[in-house]
């Protein structure tokens, strides 16, 4: 080989990005710097991004079989964000197979185990077979992560591999990121072929603009499985649009869930968008929202095909959905409450879906056979309890968050309430509210009252490490209304009168024989119309009063005008009130003109008052006097 075509084909392994190179030939596997010979027991080392470059150079150039029963392992996670990318028809990630030839020569058919390690930031823009591997033929990928991916092409796409045909496996992998499309694209997988998806999950956002999307799978084809698996990501297309599998085709989902949202013109369902001589058992749709522009939307299965009767029924055992699943069918709203068992399957409560006591009871499933989530046997699936769905025992980053349980008696509120979910670590503040009237009675923290809670109307969970329970009472306010009297008199109830907020009372007063009502005073201030009647009510009451009634002894009438004289009377310069009677109070004297002015005020410190009138015009003027027995009103002729 020339020196001349020895520098071409360097610089045409580009491997996964077109900007980047790779100094090793295409055919030549492995590369010198890896460590293993491809046995079970001693793998090829996948320790670089130039390393996954070249294994996908080696297939490609129509090494495939070679790849056959060998083995690969990769060591450590690799990002591939640093990895440049020419935008254009096609650009980035050369999949590792990418079925050229459309037979063996150009398909991975090795054992790649990604040890639990994750790939980043991988990008793809091709048109079929489109992932991290292109196509894969009796080929098994476990272990492995990828981990916000960018993936575009026509079809067959998917975040892992965008296809897997004839006994190949896909275990213990997941994908998150953003897949779009045509045709035939999964969250994980575009498209399954006699093969089995086993232990898997998706949060990748799937789009296509056409058919057979779904958030796990594109299309699950001949006698192709997929097994305890479950996807999250938001699914979009044109037609045939599902949460798990786009078309599934003479194949089983088995023991499987989605909680992805879905868009469609039509052909919509949570587990499958259509469905055709297959099997779906033990699985659950929760999805929360399902928008078809048109018609033929379930919640297990949009289409349910069997044209001409050509295939066997399909076999739906055991679903389950969300019993408050919105559909959003040609801009109508409506809830799917249909349990027909079949497309629809069994309606529960979302927080049923989240308990461990509904997959680990053996009479909900078929067989009677639970989901293999037992905290104690299980190897498969765990879950938080009424927290979250099910996810898979090997993601060991998972950590449960904590549920602090938040509940308010009767006349107020608590907020946040009902189950609260916090993240380890995490503060969380609660704050309480009383209904109009009333006010915190008590707080609970974990069962133990708490007095500093009800002071500060609040309380502070702070790095929340356990559940916890809190619950907040409330009572009504109460007032007191003070009654009292002086002598002479009685008043009812009396003394210190305990009262319930909006309640009302009515006080009733009557003066002794010989004695007469003189003031009555509600909270210190005089009130004059309710003297006659002999009664005072609150009504509504919001806070506390008091409520005062003062007798004296009972002067006549004409007492009361015989015991005040004025002289002389007309008068010119002065004129001399007296007070004869001292059983007569006089507490305050004013002067008025005929018009009603107030012209003076006088206060009374003696039996025996001197009134300068220099001041006034010669004419009537009016002189009122306020006596603990009444007002007095005299006439003053000014000359």
């Amino acid at each position: 080989m020339n020196k001349t075509i020895t520098i071409f084909l360097t610089a045409c392994i580009v491997c996964f990005l077109m900007v980047k190179t790779v100094n090793i030939q295409a055919q030549i596997w492995p590369p010198a710097d890896m460590n293993g010979n491809g046995s079970i027991d001693s793998p090829w080392e996948i320790v670089t991004a130039d390393h996954l470059a070249a294994l996908a150079t080696y297939v490609n150039a129509g090494n495939g079989d070679s790849t056959a029963n060998k083995y690969y392992i990769l060591m450590n996670d690799i990002d591939l964000a640093d990895w440049a990318a020419t935008p254009g028809d096609t650009y980035g990630c050369i999949p590792i197979g990418d079925n050229s030839t459309s037979d063996k020569t150009t398909r991975f058919q090795g054992n790649f185990d990604g040890n639990g390690k994750v790939i980043h930031n991988l990008t793809a823009n091709r048109t079929y077979y489109v992932g991290l591997f292109g196509c894969i033929d009796n080929a098994t990928i476990q272990n492995l992560g990828i981990e916000n991916c960018n993936i575009t092409g026509n079809q067959r796409i998917g975040g892992l591999v965008g296809q897997i045909i004839y006994n190949s496996t896909v275990n213990n992998c997941y994908a998150t990121g953003n897949i779009n499309g045509n045709f035939c694209a999964g969250g994980l997988v575009g498209y399954s072929y006699r093969s089995t998806i086993t232990n898997s999950y998706a949060g990748s956002n799937v789009n296509t603009s056409t058919s057979s999307v779904g958030g796990l799978v594109g299309t699950n084809e001949e006698y192709s499985s997929i097994i305890n698996c479950y996807a999250t990501g938001n699914v979009t297309s044109r037609y045939y649009a599902s949460g798990l599998v786009g078309f599934n085709y003479v194949a089983t989902i088995s023991n499987c869930y989605t909680t992805s949202d879905l868009m469609a013109e039509d052909y919509v369902g949570g587990l499958a968008a259509m469905n055709t001589n297959s099997v779906i058992q033990n699985s659950v749709a929760a999805n929360k929202t399902i928008i078809n522009l048109t018609s033929n939307s379930n919640r297990i299965v949009g289409l349910d095909f069997n044209p001409y009767n050509m295939f066997d029924d399909n076999i739906y055992r055991n679903n389950y959905a969300y019993n408050g699943m919105i559909l959003i069918e040609d801009g109508d709203t409506t809830i799917l409450t249909n349990d027909d068992y079949d497309l629809n399957g069994t309606g529960m409560c979302l927080d049923t879906l989240k308990t461990l006591e509904f997959y680990n009871t053996g009479n909900y499933w078929y067989l009677n056979e639970p989901w293999d989530i037992n905290p104690v046997t299980g190897e498969i699936w765990q879950i938080c309890n009424q927290i979250t769905f099910p996810f898979l025992r090997w993601q060991e980053n998972f950590v449960c968050p904590f549920i602090i349980t938040a509940t308010a008696g009767n006349n107020g509120s608590i907020s946040p309430s009902g189950i609260v979910i916090v993240d380890a670590g995490e503060d969380q503040l609660f704050t309480f509210t009383p209904a109009t009237g009333f006010h915190i009675d008590s707080i609970f923290i974990d069962g133990i009252y708490n007095a500093a809670a009800v002071a500060a109307n609040s309380y502070t969970f702070v790095n929340v490490t356990e559940n916890h329970t809190i619950h907040v009472t409330f009572a009504i306010n109460t007032y007191t209304i003070t009654a009292t009297v002086s002598a002479n008199g009685t008043i009812f109830p009396s003394g210190e009168v305990i009262l319930n907020h909006g309640e009302s009372i009515t006080f009733t007063f009557a003066a002794n024989d010989g004695s007469e009502i003189g003031r009555l005073l509600i909270d210190g201030y005089p009130v004059f119309d309710s003297i006659e009647k002999g009664r005072y009510s609150f009504y509504n009451i919001t806070a506390n009063h008091t409520i005062y009634v003062d007798f004296r002894v009972g002067i006549a009438e004409n007492e009361m005008e015989n015991a005040i004289t004025l002289y002389p009377n007309p008068a010119t310069h002065q004129v001399e009130l007296r007070i004869e009677n001292n059983k007569l109070k006089v507490s305050n004297i004013e002067i008025y003109d005929v018009y009603g002015k107030l012209l003076q005020m006088i206060p009374v410190t003696s039996p025996t008052i001197l009134i300068d009138v220099n001041m006034y015009n010669s004419g009537v003027y009016l002189i009122r006097l306020y006596t603990e027995n009444g007002e007095l009103t005299k006439k003053l002729i000014k000359s």
